[in-house]
């Protein structure tokens, strides 16, 4: 984590996420505000994986959890997509290709 600059909380929320949950980069990228529950010991985010497959995945690290809050109060979002286009597509998710080019800019 140390080589994405702490400015960029998207970068970083979304290769923790990939990486403490386990979940597949599309997967995190198709996460919607919805999906997610922040609700005091009851942390989780529910996803569709491959064959449409729902699953539902505890958020058991505090560290985590709290960088999740600070993005959604930092961002607003109440719906939609977690990681979207922002700059060129307002409302489309974050693309894999586009990621990869954000967390290496």
């Amino acid at each position: 984590m140390r080589a994405l600059p702490a400015a960029h909380q998207r970068g970083r929320l979304l290769v923790r996420l990939i990486v403490e949950t386990g979940l597949r980069v599309g997967e995190t990228l198709s996460i919607h505000v919805e999906d997610i529950d922040l609700t005091r010991d009851d942390e989780h985010v529910s996803v569709r994986g491959k064959g449409g497959r729902c699953r539902t995945l505890l958020l058991d690290d505090s560290t985590l959890v709290g960088e999740l809050r600070r993005y959604l109060r930092r961002t607003g979002y109440t719906r939609g997509h977690l990681f979207p286009q922002t700059y060129t597509c307002p409302g489309v998710r974050l693309t894999r290709r586009f990621s990869d080019y954000t967390l290496t800019t």
